[in-house]
């Protein structure tokens, strides 16, 4: 073998502009496919940076025609319905509290939620961020560990606790330039005082896609009395019972599938869901309560939960489009190259 591969090397050498052109050819296809493949790996291969994502799972629901369970839903990603099937993966804060109490399958549940850009005011300046809120087990569950200082825990996520965040890598370094005193900084987010507590690993991207960048700043869910105003009639997200605005994710216990875990808490969704709706209408006006919309109000939707590995949304649409398109021309490109070695092999042998 060796003395074959000494033939072919000094085979090549004796004809070093017929090589160069065959091996510039060869790499500008191998080079192609290598960046497409690094593009179809980062939107539908590439797994959430956090521990064991295989154990992983996303709690969505399916329904067909309206979705008469709840007041309304804030979804924050591109979600792929089956045929017939509207889904969503958004929870009331109620139903999240309900299906974590019934849980007997998964190790814990979790609930977090994308906040809209933020007013953020530090060492006297004012900004924009991008800001995310989080039960207290979420970091604990997923095991991310942060690179400087400590994450949010469960006792950070308790009314009256003092209000905490932690902080992306990318904004510590753009907003802070990397202090490393940052943590025990305070700082304040739409008008409320917060300490800095933590600053995250850059591989965290968070459970929304596995592509996304990770928001500026992180809360516990408790703050979100104080982030976010008030719903209609005066309504704290928190407390309303058919506010859909929280996703859901869990960690199988060892040993169990996702369909064992759907069939735990499927019944316990339903009902609550139902629950919520039913206190939710007993709190309008009897003129809106009484309305067609309101009266009608029948259909329940079913749980379904399936592998979250790869984060609670589905690629963008216009993005796998992209990687469709280019993976049909850089698949002529590399046929291309392939007969154009052909070519030179016909020609050196002629």
């Amino acid at each position: 073998m060796l003395n074959d591969l000494r033939y072919g090397l000094r085979a090549l050498f004796r004809t070093k502009g017929w090589t160069a052109v065959v091996v510039l050819s060869l790499a500008l296809g191998i080079g192609a496919n290598a960046a497409l493949f690094s593009g179809v790996n980062a939107l539908l291969l590439k797994e959430l940076a956090v521990n064991d994502p295989e154990s992983l799972v996303r709690l969505r629901y399916t329904f067909a025609g309206s979705n008469d369970m709840f007041a309304g839903t804030d979804d924050y990603g591109l979600i792929e319905a089956p045929v017939g099937q509207n889904i969503r993966a958004s929870f009331s804060y109620r139903l999240f509290r309900e299906l974590r109490a019934a849980n007997r399958t998964l190790e814990d549940l979790f609930a977090c939620a994308p906040l809209s850009r933020i007013n953020v005011v530090a060492d006297g300046a004012a900004e924009i961020a991008t800001g995310f809120l989080s039960s207290g087990n979420y970091y604990e569950i997923l095991g991310v560990r942060a690179q400087l200082g400590r994450t949010i825990s469960a006792q950070d996520d308790r009314p009256g606790a003092s209000p905490v965040a932690v902080i992306s890598d990318k904004y510590w370094r753009s907003r802070f330039r990397a202090d490393p005193q940052v943590v025990g900084k305070n700082i304040t987010a739409r008008n409320v005082p917060v300490t800095i507590v933590g600053v995250l690993h850059p591989e965290f991207t968070g459970v929304q896609r596995s592509t996304d960048a990770l928001p500026d700043i992180a809360f516990p869910l408790a703050l979100d009395v104080q982030l976010t105003p008030a719903t209609g009639a005066g309504r704290q997200r928190l407390d309303h019972p058919a506010a859909g605005w929280l996703q859901l994710m869990g960690r199988l216990k060892p040993g169990v599938t996702a369909e064992q875990a759907q069939a735990n808490l499927a019944t316990v969704f339903q009902v609550q869901a139902r629950a919520g709706m039913n206190e939710y209408l007993a709190s309008l006006p009897e003129v809106e309560r009484s309305s067609t919309r309101n009266r009608n109000r029948t259909q329940v939707p079913r749980l379904y939960i399936d592998s979250g590995a790869r984060g609670i949304y589905h690629a963008r649409s216009d993005d796998v489009q992209t990687i469709r398109i280019l993976a049909v021309v850089v698949g002529l490109v590399l046929l291309v190259v392939c007969a154009n070695v052909a070519n030179l092999l016909l020609s050196r042998a002629a």
